[in-house]
């Protein structure tokens, strides 16, 4: 297949991709590249090149993410599998417990101040020490 050339051959390919995706059997991308005779590459740079194939193929991508995951939910697949393709598919990742939710979300800091009533205990606490000490060396002489 020779790559589209103007909007028209875009929007042909592009809906083209999306009556593709309707038969339910037809679950990977790839295979319509493959089917089609270029490069799964392509597909992006096709993208980039036209706004249409670009829309078309972000509803193209939602459906291969959303028959996976019905794949995985109803019938016997391997789980390892499947969480791979979407991981290769759809961005999916694994998440570690160390990771912020977002990662732009500000951090906070807390800082902890004493208290008035703390400040008093605290300097009364001082004096008596003082008080002790004052007391010990007059005990020494």
């Amino acid at each position: 297949m020779n790559p589209p050339k103007n909007d028209k051959e875009f929007k042909e390919l592009a809906d083209e991709m999306i009556e593709w995706f309707k038969e339910k059997d037809n679950i990977y991308l790839k295979n319509f590249s493959v089917m089609k005779g270029f490069p799964a590459t392509s597909i992006s740079k096709y993208a980039r090149k036209n706004k249409y194939f670009k829309e078309k193929l972000a509803l193209a991508k939602d459906i291969q993410e959303s028959r996976l995951v019905q794949k995985g939910l109803g019938e016997n697949v391997s789980p390892n599998f499947l969480m791979f393709m979407l991981k290769n598919t759809a961005g999916w990742r694994d998440r570690f417990a160390d990771e912020k939710e977002e990662k732009n979300t500000p951090s906070i800091k807390l800082v902890l101040k004493e208290s008035k009533s703390e400040k008093k205990k605290s300097k009364s606490k001082d004096n008596k020490d003082q008080i002790n000490m004052f007391e010990d060396d007059e005990k020494t002489k």
